[in-house]
């Protein structure tokens, strides 16, 4: 509805008596705003003074979202006659005020582009070049105060950002993050997020995208910087966020990796994108994650507070990814044991809970092996017990080898990124539905064995004394006693289910001493 600003009328000559206190009232207005609360306040306080000064009918606030202007629920209603097109788009982002025939658009611009304005009507009768000026300042003004207010409301958003992400686990953290940087960022309508794993990024969050298209995809990181992000390796390695619009992004769309396999094309995603900003996610000067916001509707989408506030998300967000790390470091280390690094006993009891549950729940079976090395006590009194630590590495090796080739329940949780794309910044001891191997203790081992009935778990036990034979230590083969049990359905703790394995396993360790002449442990 955009039509050419009319100039004041000749006769409307700035009033020199009348500005100066209209003036007053203006800088009244702007320290009210300033120290008004959250809520209908400011925007009463605005309403009344427009009211007042040009004697309005209406007035009505706008926001641009996903390329429209689109009032907001608060001021007088937009008039049914009045709708906008692009052009008028162009003109609140110019930070105009624009004066028609029907009303005057006034674009509400400060630092940045105006994202906010407001549509007033009708024209006051004798509308002065002094009121023209003065609605410019008012605009401004206004602008800067809705600028303060949006960076306040995103400083809040990143403490509870950390808040979030601190308490949650791993497996949450990315989905929290882009849910919050598509909260922050101007112009964000959905987005992807990927860490880096040596010389891929694999996805490990997505936004409104086909979670078939983006589940176990990754991609190179020399492609993805030299032609994706193409803005050279000193930007990527500064953190400098890139935008990019419309055709551009296809033609900058580069293949992509899929089970292994390199595809030369595009994502099919990325003919959806008409605007895109991408930001590298550094600390200790390295890029350790790669975020993409997107917009679907507005190749303008983003300006230069998307970019000030993507740059800022970036580097709050490798702190708090930093943290998290170290946390949950610290929290692996506490749940692994240090000399064959494996999982301990600790991290079983974690486990056991959702192990049990998920048994329930899936109708599958649960089995376990409780195994030790038979006569450990004498390859420690043989030969030392560095040996003896020997002994319980290659133990914790050859366990790790075997349950490789065993048939997994679910190696992905259902709904969320692969498994694999978590275990990028800190390793899980184990993945959920998987066969796993703890250390319990001493010089005995616990095997899970998710979906394997009795039979299976037995089966399993055999195929694992065999490979043992093939170890040794000091030239002594390392062989074990095995005991194997399933859970049953009275049993709500798993401690029926592990002291079966544990009598299971006393049983097999006897039968081998009668059978030879070797000590007791």
């Amino acid at each position: 509805m955009s039509e050419p600003s009319p100039a004041p009328p000749a006769d409307a000559a700035p009033d020199p008596a009348a500005q100066p206190g209209r003036m007053g009232t203006l800088q009244s207005l702007l320290r009210e705003l300033g120290q008004a609360g959250a809520g209908t306040q400011g925007s009463d306080l605005v309403a009344d003074w427009l009211h007042r000064t040009y004697g309005l009918e209406g007035v009505t606030a706008l926001h641009i979202h996903q390329g429209q202007l689109q009032p907001l629920p608060f001021f007088d209603p937009l008039p049914e006659a009045v709708t906008f097109t692009r052009e008028d788009l162009r003109v609140v982002r110019a930070g105009q005020v624009d004066v028609r025939p029907g009303g005057i658009l006034v674009a509400l611009g400060g630092r940045y582009r105006a994202r906010y304005c407001l549509w007033l009507h009708p024209v006051p009768a004798r509308f002065t070049a002094a009121d023209l000026e003065l609605l410019q300042l008012f605009a401004h003004g206004v602008g800067l105060e809705i600028e303060w207010r949006i960076v306040q409301q995103h400083l809040g958003l990143l403490r509870r950002l950390q808040h979030d992400l601190l308490r949650g686990s791993l497996d949450q953290a990315y989905d929290v993050l882009l849910r919050y940087a598509v909260a922050i960022i101007p112009g964000a309508e959905t987005g992807s997020m990927a860490v880096r794993d040596g010389k891929l990024f694999h996805v490990v969050a997505y936004g409104s995208y086909d979670e078939q298209e983006l589940r176990d995809v990754a991609f190179d990181v020399a492609d993805n910087r030299d032609v994706w992000y193409g803005l050279g390796e000193a930007a990527w390695l500064a953190g400098v966020p890139r935008v990019r619009r419309g055709p551009d992004l296809m033609a900058r769309g580069g293949g992509f990796v899929r089970g292994g396999e390199y595809h030369t094309e595009a994502l099919a995603s990325v003919q959806a994108l008409q605007a895109n900003i991408a930001v590298p996610i550094l600390y200790a000067g390295e890029v350790m994650a790669f975020l993409n916001i997107d917009s679907l509707t507005d190749p303008d989408a983003f300006g230069d507070d998307s970019v000030a506030l993507a740059t800022s998300f970036a580097e709050q967000t490798a702190l708090i990814l930093h943290e998290f790390r170290l946390r949950h470091d610290v929290d692996a280390a506490a749940r692994t044991d240090e000399l064959t690094g494996l999982p301990n006993r600790r991290a079983l009891t974690r486990a056991l809970p959702a192990m049990i549950r998920r048994a329930r729940e899936g109708g599958a079976p649960l089995s376990v092996m409780l195994l030790d090395v038979h006569n450990f006590k004498a390859i420690n009194d043989l030969y030392g017990h560095a040996t003896g630590d020997t002994a319980l590495r290659r133990v914790a090796d050859a366990l790790r080898a075997f349950l490789l080739q065993l048939p997994s329940v679910d190696a992905a949780p259902a709904g969320g990124p692969p498994s694999t794309a978590f275990r990028v910044l800190s390793p899980q001891p184990f993945v959920p539905g998987e066969p796993a191997a703890f250390r319990n203790g001493g010089d005995e081992f616990i095997v899970t064995l998710p979906g394997a009935t009795p039979a299976d778990a037995a089966r399993h036990a055999a195929e694992l004394r065999d490979v043992m034979l093939g170890v040794n230590v000091e030239g002594r083969p390392i062989v074990l006693d095995i005991g194997v049990a399933a859970l049953q359905p009275d049993d709500e703790t798993g401690d029926t289910l592990f002291r079966t394995a544990d009598e299971a396993m006393y049983r097999d360790k006897q039968a081998r001493y009668m059978a030879s002449s070797d000590s007791p442990d």
